[in-house]
């Protein structure tokens, strides 16, 4: 057998028994998981970075070529307003949903803690491994939640912040394509729906329901961002059109076994253009500007924000 595939399936051994275990012997099997999984990341980083950026590059060679745009005529302004205005604010939104996630396990975060832990997730996107759902798992388990828990509200903010973006991708979808429209409304509902299942078992509707807005906030905001980075290749494009590729940029983000989503989220925004016949080479660049600019954001706050604690 060779090395990658016994790694594989050593990394991945604990989830064989867990059909089994007691439940008050899940967190160690979890806390067990974060690490095997961390380790095979770790050893596998560099082919699955090479992969990622592969993937990258050479798309966003061949969409500049094909968009006929010179990296030099971007427009500053809007990509400054991103970066000063936009990203603050949907990291502030994503802060948020942590510190609701850990008041509905009872443990409350601080702003400040959540927004450095935030930041500091983001940027750690560029390792091969699911950083944002380790840290924010991690930070709730360092203020007293179980890993259990911890890990069950994470997973369900993140299906539900995923279903979100998939209803206003399939909705805007459906008025040009109507069956691939509610195939991406129905995964989107079901998503919902499992989201909704796991977190009323965690906390009161009034938590879930403010979870909701939260997430649907940073639906609006990533639309927004994306909306600015088609400013900046002198694309005008309307806030509506912006929301149909929020479905590619989550989707992106949760193809975690690559740095960032690299060459995902940016792949999938193409696809998404040329199905609405918008410019697939535009799309793809207007997604890599928006995620390049939130990792620059999240790298330097977070550094800012370690150094200041210390």
């Amino acid at each position: 057998m060779p090395r990658c595939c016994e790694s594989c399936e050593r990394g991945f051994a604990f989830l064989r028994p867990v059909a089994v275990i007691p439940l008050e012997q899940l967190d160690s099997v979890l806390l067990r998981a974060h690490r095997e999984v961390m380790s095979h990341a770790r050893r596998f980083r560099v082919a699955y970075t090479l992969v990622a950026l592969s993937i990258f590059v050479i798309g966003l060679v061949m969409s500049f070529n094909a968009a006929k745009l010179e990296p030099l005529l971007l427009q500053p302004h809007w990509l400054a307003a991103n970066f000063l205005i936009g990203t603050p604010i949907a990291i502030g939104l994503n802060a948020m949903g942590l510190q609701l996630a850990a008041s509905m396990l009872g443990n409350p975060v601080s702003y400040s803690t959540a927004f450095r832990t935030c930041c500091i997730a983001t940027a750690s996107n560029v390792l091969p491994i699911p950083a944002g759902t380790i840290f924010h798992t991690s930070a709730l388990i360092s203020h007293g939640s179980k890993a259990l828990s911890s890990g069950l509200v994470i997973l369900m903010g993140n299906i539900m912040f995923l279903s979100l973006a998939l209803v206003l991708t399939g909705s805007i979808l459906s008025t040009i394509h109507l069956f691939s429209g509610m195939l991406v409304i129905a995964a989107g509902f079901l998503g919902l729906g499992i989201s909704l299942i796991g977190l009323v078992r965690l906390a009161s509707h009034t938590f879930i329901a403010a979870y909701i807005a939260v997430s649907s906030a940073r639906i609006f905001f990533t639309a927004a961002r994306i909306q600015l980075s088609f400013f900046a290749l002198s694309v005008p494009i309307s806030l509506l059109d912006a929301g149909v590729f929020t479905g590619a940029a989550a989707l992106g983000a949760a193809a975690v076994i690559l740095p960032s989503g690299l060459g995902i989220s940016e792949s999938l925004a193409a696809l998404t253009a040329t199905a609405l016949k918008h410019s697939s080479a535009s799309a793809f660049i207007a997604i890599a500007l928006n995620n390049l600019i939130a990792l620059i954001f999240a790298g330097c706050m977070g550094f800012l924000l370690s150094v200041l604690r210390r």
